[in-house]
């Protein structure tokens, strides 16, 4: 038996509790200026006093949140609003959201425009213009590179090799550029290469899938592969994968950025003897002059700017 419509008769003195609820709660500014914008009559307001206690609750609670805790996760900036229907006199709860959760949203955009991985939540916010180059102006190598990446978008560049010790930055200058170009509406691909390689194998049997995820990593507008050369070495990652993908983008003529802690002219040797010991100095030659080819090389130099 059903008891949505069984209604039930308040006691005099609940009822004296309830509006004298109501009282105190119609003074409050949010839900004295809805009953005047959208015309409620005040004895409906009191029938449905539950849901505008509700309502203010929550709308206070999500209103109350900082941009950094909605940055983090849009949706509780949610709240069960309210919308007075006139001709059937009724108060309805409707999913409303803050403006500022609406505008977050906007601004994250971009980031469904990455394919296969998101991009890590500390390089999100990686933008050229949140460099601060007073910082920078005794390093002029490093502005020289940061002046071709933030051109590297709209000119005939293929890709940049960026190699140098932890924590100078390489990965940040990656991430604007593949932020720059998600904001312009194009598909792109982050990935840590030794990431990737845990991915793949998590796809072993199912060929299918894994062919799917290197087609998307060869077509994406831009790809970044950050820390080459972290990835255990074997043959069939620096054939089938690393040389699979590299290959495809030169020959189609796609923008690429790889990141490294290993100068160019140690890739060679790196990529020559894999884990087992087996040495195939052809094939990473191979794999070396597709980098090259792909490529232009600059070392990032400087101070660990992770602390700075």
């Amino acid at each position: 038996m059903s008891l949505k419509h069984i209604k039930f008769e308040l006691s005099e003195e609940q009822l004296k509790r309830r509006d004298e609820e109501a009282v105190f709660y119609a003074k409050e500014p949010e839900i004295k200026q809805f009953l005047i914008d959208t015309g409620c009559p005040y004895e409906t307001y009191v029938n449905h006093l539950p849901k505008f206690k509700r309502w203010l609750k929550a709308k206070r609670e999500a209103y109350g949140l900082s941009k950094e805790e909605l940055e983090k996760d849009v949706r509780k900036g949610e709240y069960l609003g309210l919308e007075y229907d006139e001709n059937l006199d009724m108060i309805f709860e409707v999913v409303m959201r803050v403006e500022l959760a609406k505008d977050i949203e906007e601004e994250q955009l971009f980031l469904k425009r990455y394919q296969v991985f998101p991009l890590p939540e500390s390089l999100r916010k990686a933008t050229f213009q949140s460099i601060d180059l007073q910082k920078e102006k005794q390093n002029p190598a490093y502005i020289k590179v940061l002046v071709e990446l933030a051109k590297f978008v709209e000119d005939d560049e293929l890709g940049y090799f960026l190699y140098g010790n932890l924590g100078v930055g390489k990965s940040y200058l990656a991430a604007c550029v593949s932020n720059q170009m998600a904001k312009e509406g194009k598909r792109v691909a982050y990935v840590h290469v030794p990431s990737l390689f845990n991915h793949l194998k998590q796809q072993f049997g199912n060929n299918k899938q894994q062919e799917q995820t290197l087609d998307t990593l060869r077509k994406a507008s831009l790809l970044v592969l950050d820390d080459l050369g972290a990835e255990p070495i074997t043959p069939w990652g620096r054939d089938e994968v690393l040389l699979s993908i590299l290959n495809d983008r030169l020959e189609n003529k796609r923008k690429t950025i790889i990141t490294s802690n290993y100068k160019p002219e140690m890739l060679k040797d790196l990529y020559r003897v894999d884990t087992r010991g087996v040495s195939d100095e052809i094939r990473a030659s191979r794999l070396v002059d597709r980098i090259l080819s792909l490529t232009k090389s600059y070392e990032i130099a400087g101070k660990n700017r992770r602390h700075q």
